[in-house]
């Protein structure tokens, strides 16, 4: 892809990447910060819930096959929470698994979107920007 980087579509944008998988982490946490992200990475899904309690993300991005607590038990600690507690970000899964049952999971989860691995960097910069602008939005307008 001719795909031009857009070093700033991303910028002030606080990321949240959770995976088991330090290689993966690594790849997400390069390819945000090559849009200008700023992010902060965590590796299980109860250092994210410490790393949100601190700091609340934009938006999170969190693998979902992982040991222990997965991606979807993440998103239920989450989503149970209030939206100054992070309750509402917006999250992406960003998962090897990619069938149609799997989004629709991710979906049910609380989830807003999936990405299957492996991904283009670009598609997901973008997704996260969308996430992000819908979001402030939704923070505007309490319905």
């Amino acid at each position: 892809g001719g795909d031009a980087v857009d070093a700033s579509l991303l910028a002030g944008v606080d990321v949240l990447v959770v995976d088991d998988d330090e290689d993966a982490r690594l790849l997400l946490q390069m390819t945000l910060s090559g849009y200008g992200g700023v992010d902060t990475t965590a590796a299980p899904a109860r250092e994210a819930l410490a790393a949100i309690d601190r700091s609340v993300p934009h938006v999170l991005l969190s693998d979902i096959g992982m040991p222990h607590e997965d991606g979807y038990d993440l998103l239920r600690w989450l989503r149970a929470g209030a939206a100054e507690d992070g309750g509402t970000i917006p999250a992406i899964a960003v998962t090897a698994y990619a069938s149609a049952a799997d989004r629709s999971s991710t979906q049910a989860a609380g989830y807003q979107a999936h990405v299957a691995k492996p991904f283009e960097p670009g598609d997901v910069a973008r997704l996260v920007r969308r996430l992000v602008a819908s979001n402030n939005f939704q923070v505007t307008s309490h319905k």
